[in-house]
């Protein structure tokens, strides 16, 4: 477990023309394993019965926050895709279809290791689409 430390601005507005600004202190805790150490180890506990294990992992990941190192990003994952893995494919802007795994050596550097692990779901883009079209569509 590691301990992030940081602060909060924020600037108030008191009665007429008077602003106070207000800053406080903020730690965030973060969990040093990986969410694949976490798979691994609750697929142990539940003894590889897939159904236990995925009922394990909704409870403990799903609604959690995780901090990707690749780009430094905290991610709330919304839930967890066992039909996809690193290996799925999707279309890119340009129209070119690639693997998960190709996007993430292309833009990170990186390798995935494990090309059967389950892809955690952020529905974040998906979120602001469609409060961006909405907004398009009400002016």
């Amino acid at each position: 477990m590691e301990i992030w430390p940081g602060f909060e601005t924020a600037v108030r507005h008191y009665e007429q023309d008077e602003l106070m600004l207000c800053i406080e202190n903020r730690f965030k805790m973060i969990r040093t394993e990986s969410v694949w150490e976490i798979m691994c180890a609750e697929d142990l506990r539940a003894r590889h019965d897939r159904a236990r294990f995925q009922a394990a992992m909704e409870e403990i990941i799903v609604g959690q926050t995780v901090f990707a190192r690749y780009n430094n990003k905290m991610y709330r994952i919304t839930s967890i895709s066992y039909d996809m893995t690193p290996q799925s494919t999707f279309a890119r802007t340009d129209g070119t279809v690639t693997t998960l795994s190709e996007y993430f050596e292309k833009q990170y550097d990186l390798s995935v290791l494990v090309d059967t692990q389950p892809v955690l779901v952020n529905n974040y883009l998906s979120i602001c689409f469609t409060e961006h079209s909405e907004r398009q569509i009400t002016e």
